[in-house]
């Protein structure tokens, strides 16, 4: 590092030596092969499985506001039903809408 800093590194004797567990004929045999896919499900797989599941969550409670919705208008357009089906459908209109 001296060296470096002190004059300029012109040639590779100017460098020091690498530690034998460092040397290129040592390091390239214990390279395992490793898998991309299996480092970033080790590392980020529970933060995504669990990202997924809010996603499909959310996106089953953006489908169902429509769909509550219209049993809402089919229920108030027919006025035959009981009070009981009125207060499920209201609940599940507005869950899906507050969730979303």
């Amino acid at each position: 590092m001296k060296r470096g800093y002190n004059s300029l590194i012109i040639d590779l004797n100017d460098l020091c030596s690498l530690p034998f567990a460092l040397l290129p004929l040592r390091s390239s045999g214990v390279q395992h092969h490793r898998r991309l896919s299996r480092a970033l499900m080790k590392n980020f797989g529970r933060s995504f499985f669990l990202l997924g599941i809010l996603k499909i969550l959310g996106d089953a409670l953006a489908f169902g506001g429509p769909i509550f919705l219209n049993k809402l208008i089919i229920y108030m357009e027919e006025s035959s039903g009981s009070e009981q089906k009125d207060r499920d459908l209201r609940r599940g209109l507005l869950l899906s809408s507050i969730l979303i």
